[in-house]
């Protein structure tokens, strides 16, 4: 199972200060979400699911991902998981640098995105509206926008490969750390509490989910996790609202954030699904900044 995909670093600058009462990454992602709907929308009439265009407009294939219901990759499904996630590097009352994730032909529209932040430089961040510079897009340490403000030709893809070897295990110790609250469900219902039984899945589901879409994928394959365990744990639920203009009502988007050392023999697919987690995050709503994760080796 492979995928293509790049990391590309914005930093935006505003021109007051801000400040964030509300987790800055939700901002970010308000401000795509309209400037790219704006820009890119040539079917108003239409809702997205229905357009004629939906398989080729920069906003529907970021942000609605539809599917065809007979699709192989999730039967059943009219929408697709998203092919891209954010990661907060720093913020400040100055500024707000992030990392943005785009797997496979999203990559392609890394040009609207651009353009849609730039369309929102001067309507603004935050409830006061504050007006911000955009630098970057950054990949690979090179500046993908010229001096004269054109966008350049794009950096080659990475290509991300699971590692599906089940058999070979080794013994692992680490430091687990949920830089961003991870969202998991169980039963339907948002979990509080993580059990070492649920990490692994977690991350499987996502990776696996990914590739289906976006990527070369070899199916589903029948797996038994390794046996884990968690300790020196340092979790706690962090709640975080936001309010959606769509379905006009606060939104709970809360989830289990900290950091934990994690023990066991693992098998070499599972060691690359903590790489696979490092880069495109664990459990749901990555592209809200959610599920951010980092490994430390012990």
């Amino acid at each position: 199972m492979r995928m293509t995909y790049n990391q590309y670093r914005f930093v935006l600058n505003f021109e007051r200060e801000v400040n964030f009462e509300i987790f800055p990454l939700f901002m970010v992602r308000s401000i795509l979400g309209k400037e790219l709907r704006s820009l890119c929308c040539i079917s108003h009439q239409n809702q997205c699911d229905s357009c004629l265009y939906n398989q080729t407009c920069a906003y529907s294939w970021i942000f609605e991902t539809i599917l065809d219901k007979q699709n192989t990759s999730l039967p059943g499904r009219e929408r697709g998981i998203h092919p891209w996630a954010l990661q907060l590097i720093d913020s400040d009352e100055k500024h707000l640098d992030f990392i943005l994730t785009l797997c496979g032909k999203a990559n392609d529209y890394l040009p609207y995105i651009y353009a849609a932040l730039k369309r929102g430089e001067q309507k603004g961040i935050g409830k006061d509206r504050i007006p911000y510079i955009v630098e970057g897009p950054f990949c690979k340490g090179e500046n993908l926008i010229s001096d004269d403000g054109n966008y350049v030709a794009s950096v080659p893809l990475e290509e991300f490969e699971l590692n599906e070897d089940c058999n070979t295990k080794a013994e692992v110790r680490c430091k687990v750390n949920l830089v961003t609250p991870l969202r998991i469900t169980k039963d339907g219902k948002n979990c509080k509490r993580l059990e070492a039984g649920q990490f692994f899945p977690c991350i499987n589901r996502r990776i696996r989910a990914l590739v289906s879409l976006y990527g070369e994928s070899s199916g589903e394959k029948p797996y038994t996790f390794s046996e884990i365990t968690l300790s020196d744990i340092q979790l706690h639920y962090e709640k975080m609202n936001r309010w959606s203009a769509r379905q006009k009502t606060v939104q709970n988007l809360g989830g289990i954030q900290g950091s934990f050392i994690l023990d066991g023999q693992i098998s070499a697919f599972e060691e690359s699904l903590l790489d696979a987690a490092v880069l495109f995050g664990a459990g749901k709503l990555t592209n809200f900044g959610l599920g951010q994760v980092l490994i430390e080796k012990i």
